[in-house]
């Protein structure tokens, strides 16, 4: 039986413990360790867990570091816990297949649209 192993970075003790403690006792989940982020800066490509459980600040955008893991990591799931521990969420790559519809310049122009963030516009 393969283990779902699970990561630890940035947690607070307390919730570090806790959490280890809940994971060495289920038979389907191994621990593997806690990482710093300046383990993971510096080889991100090393990284070979399932699952990364990081406390951050605030819940939203992942923070540039994990988005480098799971660029060398796609099955990664990542889970945000809030450094409170009151909140989470789960950060994944999903790859997804959608007919685009209309292939012209402007259905093209709403596939982008649609599905791209506009961080900028050309005037």
């Amino acid at each position: 039986m393969n283990l779902i192993r699970v990561a630890f970075i940035g947690l607070p003790r307390l919730l570090s413990t806790i959490l280890e403690e809940v994971i060495n006792e289920h038979v389907m989940l191994e621990f593997t360790g806690t990482y710093s982020e300046s383990d993971l800066e510096e080889n991100p490509q090393h990284f070979s867990g399932d699952v990364l459980i990081w406390g951050v600040e605030e819940i939203g955008i992942p923070p540039v570091l994990s988005r480098k893991v799971m660029a060398f990591n796609p099955d990664l799931t990542v889970v945000a816990l809030a450094q409170n521990g009151n909140e989470g969420v789960v950060w994944k790559v999903v790859f997804s297949t959608q007919s685009i519809g209309e292939v012209s310049p402007s259905g093209l122009m709403n596939v982008i649209t649609q599905h791209c963030q506009v961080t900028g516009l050309r005037q």
